[in-house]
C-alpha cells in the first residue's frame, strides 16, 4: 500500500483566497501508476509512461472529478504545461546560457476521455502524444512562429502545470543546511499545480492550489491511487 503524505500549506494573502496542499508521492506508488497506465495506453504510443505523465494525468482527473465533470456532462478541460526549448530550437542555445527558455503547451480533453475506466491510461497516452507534436512543431519553427498561447479565450477547467519531478529542491544547500520544507509562494490561480522531487529518493512533491473543492480533491486523489493500484 502506498504512503501518501499531505502536508497544508501556510495560506498566504491573496485576492483569489487559494487553498493549497502538499502531496508526496513515494516511488512505489509512481512504479504502479506506471504499470496502470502501460496496461491502459494506447498501444501505438512508443515510449513507456513517465514519471510526469502518471502524475500529471491523475492530478488533473481527480481535480476534473472535485469540479463535477463527468462522462455524462462531458465537459471541456484543458492542461497547461511547460517544455523546456533549449534542445528543441532550429539553433539550440548554448550550453553556457542559464536563462529561462520555456514554451507553453496544451492538452485538450472531456469528461468522456477522463472519466472512462480507462481514462487514466488514455490520458497518459494524450500528453504523451501533445507533447511529442509540439516538440516537433518547436523544432521546425522560427522565433517569429512561436506564438504565445491565448488561454483567456479557452473555455472549460483549465489546471496549469509547472515545475518539475526532477527539479531537487531539497538538495539545495545556500550555506545553512538542506531545506525541511519548500514551497513556491508565487501560487497564485486557481488550477495551480507544482511538481519537484521529494525528500526521499524517487518520491515527488506536487502541489495543488485550488480555489474551491480542496476536500473533495483531496478524496479523490487519494482514492484515485488507491483504485489504480489495485490491479
Amino acid at each position: 500500500m502506498s504512503r501518501l503524505q499531505i502536508t497544508p500549506v501556510a495560506s498566504i494573502s491573496d485576492q483569489k483566497r487559494l487553498t493549497r496542499r502538499k502531496f508526496t508521492v513515494d516511488l512505489e506508488t509512481i512504479q504502479h501508476l506506471k504499470q496502470r497506465a502501460a496496461q491502459e495506453i494506447a498501444t501505438d504510443i512508443a515510449s513507456p509512461p513517465t514519471t510526469f505523465q502518471v502524475l500529471a494525468a491523475h492530478t488533473w482527473i481527480s481535480i476534473a472529478r472535485a469540479r463535477g465533470i463527468t462522462t455524462e456532462n462531458n465537459k471541456p478541460t484543458f492542461m497547461v504545461y511547460l517544455m523546456d526549448g533549449r534542445t528543441f530550437l532550429p539553433s539550440p542555445m548554448s550550453v553556457s546560457y542559464t536563462g529561462n527558455c520555456l514554451f507553453p503547451g496544451i492538452v485538450y480533453s472531456t469528461g468522456s476521455a477522463l472519466m472512462t475506466d480507462t481514462g487514466f491510461g488514455q490520458t497518459c497516452g494524450n500528453i504523451a502524444e501533445t507533447v511529442r507534436k509540439n516538440r516537433a512543431e518547436l523544432m521546425g519553427s522560427t522565433v517569429r512562429e512561436i506564438q504565445t498561447l491565448n488561454l483567456a479565450s479557452l473555455s472549460g477547467l483549465k489546471v496549469a502545470f509547472t515545475g518539475s519531478n526532477r527539479l531537487q529542491v531539497f538538495d539545495k544547500d545556500f550555506g545553512w543546511g538542506k531545506p525541511e520544507f519548500e514551497g513556491l509562494v508565487s501560487m497564485t490561480n486557481d488550477g495551480d499545480v507544482v511538481m519537484a522531487a521529494g525528500k526521499e529518493k524517487g518520491s515527488v512533491q506536487i502541489t495543488v492550489g485550488l480555489k474551491e473543492d480542496m476536500d473533495a480533491f483531496i478524496h479523490s486523489f487519494q482514492e484515485g491511487l488507491e483504485t489504480l493500484q489495485k490491479h
